[in-house]
């Protein structure tokens, strides 16, 4: 049995784009991690004329670029509902271990995982000034509408975290009109008693 049978990994093998950026309409660029569900196993030779070198492993995921000149592989016939984190913590460092681990596995069955940096921290643009602000709820709203705009993206977006990140996911399903892409929202270890 292969560590993918035994791990639960999808039939999609998964193309992580390690940076990436959302514009806001008022300039501020959020970094973005991106795990990719694609049926283009023998890809290597394609990605690597136009990104260079890659590191493979077990989960057979194509680790791109720290650039936007991954827009490429983003352009497919096939659409994914999408899985949106949206957190302050460093993508890079905080978080990338639990990442690694969690995403591509989503990504295997067929869903695209976008973890978003918050305005003003990690390696996003902007200035933080404090936690569940109005300004987060509006950043987040344009990465909805941003996530709905992309040719990979079938529409409808479900929020997922725990703590900082789950009560996101509250918020933005409490705000968002009945006709917004935000489908569910999965919050673990989080409230709204602060």
């Amino acid at each position: 049995m292969t560590e993918q049978e035994v791990y639960g990994f999808g039939a999609y093998s998964v193309t992580e784009i390690s940076h990436y950026t959302v514009s806001l309409s008022d300039g501020t660029r959020l970094s973005a991690k991106l795990w990719i569900p694609d049926f283009r196993r023998d890809s290597s030779k394609n990605f690597s004329e136009q990104f260079g070198e890659f590191n493979f492993n077990t989960y057979d995921v194509h680790l791109i670029g720290k650039d936007n000149q991954s827009d490429k592989v983003l352009d497919t016939d096939e659409t994914f509902p999408v899985i949106l984190e949206y957190l302050p913590y460093h993508k890079d460092i905080n978080t990338a271990t639990r990442d690694h681990n969690r995403h591509p596995w989503f990504s295997s069955h067929g869903f695209v995982v976008m973890r978003v940096e918050i305005r003003g921290t990690g390696a996003s643009g902007g200035f933080y000034h404090g936690e569940y602000l109005a300004q987060e709820q509006e950043d987040c709203r344009e990465v909805l509408q941003w996530i709905v705009a992309q040719p990979w993206s079938n529409g409808r977006v479900g929020m997922y975290g725990k703590s900082w990140g789950g009560f996101n996911g509250l918020q933005m399903a409490f705000l968002e009109p009945e006709e917004s892409p935000l489908k569910t929202a999965i919050s673990l270890y989080c409230t709204d008693n602060r």
